[in-house]
């Protein structure tokens, strides 16, 4: 069986640089998104938690959080695939990026 070796795009490597630079942002997403399943919610819109980390960072820390959002189809799959109960939790497309 032959396999296709895909080469990384620049917006895959700059996520995965930043990802590896900002862990909590990761923990913070899962938080929500774990949060708002137990709350009954089936389905729910990763930009709209990245608003979410947005508006709290101003309202903790007075500071504006720099948040790619090119990197929403990201972190959306990385959740769904790292946390079983949010599996399919947030509706994905194919990314433009490949």
């Amino acid at each position: 069986m032959t396999t296709i070796e895909l080469v990384p795009t620049r917006l895959d490597s700059d996520f995965n640089k930043f990802h590896l630079r900002n862990p909590s942002i990761y923990a913070k997403l899962r938080e929500l998104a774990l949060r708002l399943r137990r709350v009954g919610a089936s389905r729910y819109g990763m930009k709209a938690l990245f608003e979410i980390l947005r508006f709290n960072s101003l309202l903790q820390h007075d500071e504006k959080l720099e948040l790619n959002n090119s990197y929403a189809p990201y972190y959306a799959r990385m959740l769904m695939m790292n946390e079983p109960k949010l599996k399919g939790f947030f509706r994905t497309r194919t990314l433009t990026s490949k």
